[in-house]
């Protein structure tokens, strides 16, 4: 089974992964008593002016507010002849700010996306959390933002530090029901006794101590809650174990596809918006320069209507003495009129009047080959 731990900084999941491997190895606090404790991750922590510290791992980092985890890692456990794979997490929250939290969770996708399928999810939760605080609201909604909507159904919340309100969730998960009913109400996540757990680690912390040699301030009281945190916590880490094992598992393709398309879409936001801005403010040149032009043509067109052009059209006359030539009086020749208004006049050959004779008359460049060649006449601007 593939189980992914989430859950903000500081809540106790390296505790918690050091917690299974002892629970699946020893059936009770006196056997584990018999061998040395040795954690799978390091363990660092202080008791009144002393400091317990086992192991070393460069990938664990205690410095304060920041994820003691530096990257995903998966542990590989042994738990009733099934091998379960815990995939270790950065915690959301981390306080070098929500850009730290972006790259945490894209470490955690490029992680998860080696595994087809997720039997269970663990969120973790810690036990005083009795109001709902904008921090608490953002790591809860930062973690349900990042799963596919199938995920749910693989959902387990775990409260840890069970001893300070006696292993009673109700606390912590009443505040967790009341942000989900006002904010997530298109989301069914079931809060109830197959999805909600209550453990505390106080007897990985009692036997770390042992080993390490540092002296109890109050042995037999230490001992006893040491004795107190394993008998709550046994069970409840078998019977979640137990419901996962019942689950169908998630597809993680659809969690990794999910994320990369919002990613996708994050990246192009920019790009587009500045491309549609682009287009719209062309589409309002155009939009200018069209009224612009149906301006000058409607001015044009008046132009047009109040001015007529004038120009007369001769017609070729053509003899063996006076070729190109034309009679200029106008008793010699006819006007008319076009319907353009254009002036055509119409002569005739006159050799009475060879003093007026029109020399070199050359077809000016509104000459109309198709129109006025085919009737025979040429013309020119007067």
């Amino acid at each position: 089974m593939n189980i992914l731990l989430l859950g903000e900084t500081g809540v106790g999941k390296s505790t918690f992964i050091n917690g299974l491997a002892t629970y699946f190895t020893y059936p009770s606090l006196t056997e584990a008593l018999k061998n040395p404790f040795e954690p799978i991750i390091p363990v660092n922590f202080k008791v009144a002016n002393n400091t317990v510290k086992l192991g070393a791992d460069s990938n664990e980092d205690n410095k304060p507010g920041t994820s003691a985890t530096q990257k995903p890692r998966t542990y590989i456990l042994g738990w009733n002849s099934n091998v379960i794979r815990v995939l270790d997490t950065l915690g959301n929250g981390d306080t070098r700010g929500v850009e730290q939290d972006k790259i945490n969770f894209a470490r955690i996708l490029e992680h998860i996306k080696h595994y087809n399928y997720i039997h269970g999810i663990c969120i973790l939760l810690k036990s005083d959390q009795n109001r709902i605080t904008p921090f608490f609201k953002s790591c809860i909604m930062q973690l349900l933002s990042h799963l596919h909507q199938d995920a749910i159904n693989n959902i387990a919340f775990v409260v840890t530090h069970g001893v300070a309100s006696d292993f009673d969730p109700a606390v912590s998960i009443e505040s967790l029901k009341t942000m989900l009913a006002r904010d997530l109400e298109e989301v069914d996540i079931p809060l109830n006794e197959s999805t909600v757990y209550c453990v505390d680690n106080v007897a990985v912390k009692f036997l770390a101590q042992k080993t390490a040699g540092v002296a109890f301030l109050k042995e037999r009281l230490s001992t006893s809650a040491a004795t107190v945190g394993w008998e709550e916590t046994y069970p409840e880490i078998n019977r979640l174990f137990s419901n996962f094992r019942l689950l169908t598992p998630h597809d993680t393709t659809k969690t990794y596809s999910l994320n990369h398309t919002r990613k996708v879409c994050l990246t192009l936001g920019t790009p587009l918006a500045e491309t549609t801005g682009k287009i719209l403010i062309a589409q309002a040149d155009i939009s200018k320069q069209k009224d612009s032009i149906i301006k000058d043509l409607e001015e044009g067109a008046s132009l047009q209507g109040a001015f007529v052009m004038k120009k007369k059209i001769y017609r070729k006359v053509t003899d063996n003495k006076y070729e190109w030539m034309i009679c200029s009086s106008s008793s010699c020749g006819r006007l008319e009129r076009d319907d353009s208004g254009t002036e055509i006049f119409i002569p005739r050959y006159c050799k009475y009047h060879e003093a007026t004779l029109l020399s070199s008359v050359v077809p000016s460049s509104l000459f109309k080959l198709g129109t006025i060649a085919s009737a025979g006449l040429f013309s020119f601007a007067l």
